[in-house]
């Protein structure tokens, strides 16, 4: 599964119920800083007490069976979800890396230890079933994108041109300093 994929599934179970315009602000967008799934939880967007956090968090994480439970490292080259290493099934274990997003067996349950040192980790079981606010998100976020890109070409073009009418100008002057140098 890519993380695209993880990410649209997991948004579908945990935060499915979240306003597609704080999906796509807090969870999917890509301006100024990266944003992550754990920040339905970070900013509240999932109703407090609908999940765990903190040393509740690694005590239901600890609880649950991993069997056939996957995980996803977001900073890797090219994320995929593979299932849970036996040396991960225990919270203590987790904190040693940076990040790591965990799933147990049909998300039916999330486990997700952050690199920031004061938010996390999260837990949260199964609370929605819907994907229509990810989507709507996304395509927001694919039209951003696209729009920015343009914006981006538009302005090397516009850069382009610019130093090619330079290029000319300075040439002519020089020519025309030449001219009057050597008459």
């Amino acid at each position: 599964m890519t993380f695209e994929q993880f990410k649209r599934e997991w948004v579908r179970y945990f935060a499915g119920d979240v306003p597609v315009d704080e999906v796509e602000k807090y969870i999917l967008c890509h301006g100024l800083a990266w944003n992550f799934i754990w920040h339905a939880f970070s900013w509240e967007l999932v109703p407090e007490g609908a999940y765990l956090m903190g040393a509740a968090a690694r005590r239901a994480f600890d609880e649950q069976n991993k069997d056939s439970a996957i995980a996803i490292d977001p900073f890797e080259d090219n994320p995929k979800t593979v299932s849970l290493p036996d040396d991960l099934r225990h919270a203590a274990a987790i904190e040693e890396l940076t990040e790591i997003y965990i799933v147990g067996k049909d998300f039916a349950w999330t486990y997700i230890k952050t690199h920031e040192g004061g938010l996390g980790p999260y837990f949260c079981t199964k609370r929605t079933d819907s994907v229509e606010n990810y989507d709507e998100a996304a395509r927001r976020r694919d039209v951003n994108d696209r729009r920015l890109e343009a914006a981006e070409a538009s302005r090397k073009v516009r850069g382009r041109r610019l130093s090619l009418a330079i290029g000319i100008g300075l040439a002519v002057a020089a020519g025309v300093a030449a001219f009057f140098f050597f008459k």
